[in-house]
């Protein structure tokens, strides 16, 4: 394992979604135009999100009395140094039923801002999952049972329970995406998976242009 390669937990989604798309960003650094304006947007739409989280977390009762409570936690970065995994959650609850108690039952909750759904965004919960068992920031508060959720334009999902499958899983996929890396760092092109998505890409006139731009 090339230990000097990072990868961010959003790194997953996308090459999930579009190994291509993938390499062209983290290899090449490849972002058009509107591609930078979507990402404005989700700017825009995570600070909207995230101040009304604030507004609603400070009315609430539990966040005053202390007990039972609950904590909120915005924009944390996280690292998980012998993985070499790094990530910034949007919004985490920490639920507790009596602070500073041997008898204490916590529950994390962590909610990632989409415009849409995908499930390949479950690879990222997974990933935010596994940092916060491991960074020093949320150490004093084990034991807890973490839980995951998507809030996207058109509503949201279900909470997830995360177990040791869903953070294998997420783990085995670092490491299939850095041996990805290296190979690309090495000459390796990827192929599109999907082409039938391709027809809404921000990609697409790179994959599909002229014989002097195309990659595929």
């Amino acid at each position: 394992m090339n230990e000097e390669i990072i990868i961010r937990v959003s790194d997953v989604p996308t090459y999930e979604m579009c190994p291509v798309m993938f390499y062209l960003q983290r290899i090449k650094g490849y972002y058009p135009k509107r591609l930078k304006r979507l990402f404005s947007i989700g700017v825009k739409e995570h600070k909207e999100y995230e101040s009304k989280e604030q507004e609603i977390h400070e009315q609430r009762e539990t966040a005053k009395d202390r007990e039972p409570y609950v904590e909120m936690f915005q924009e944390k970065k996280l690292f998980d140094r012998e993985n070499m995994i790094t990530g910034r959650f949007d919004t985490l609850y920490l639920y507790g039923t009596s602070l500073n108690s041997n008898n204490d039952k916590r529950k994390i909750l962590i909610v990632d801002k989409k415009r849409t759904y995908h499930d390949a965004y479950l690879y990222q919960l997974y990933g935010y999952a596994h940092l916060v068992t491991i960074d020093n920031m949320f150490s004093q508060h084990k034991p807890f049972d973490i839980f995951v959720q998507i809030v996207h334009n058109k509503g949201k999902t279900d909470e997830i329970k995360i177990n040791s499958t869903h953070i294998n899983t997420f783990l085995q996929k670092v490491n299939e995406i850095r041996n990805e890396i290296n190979k690309m760092l090495n000459g390796y092109t990827p192929q599109i998976i999907e082409k039938e998505r391709c027809n809404y890409c921000v990609m697409k006139p790179k994959c599909f242009g002229d014989e002097q731009t195309k990659i595929i």
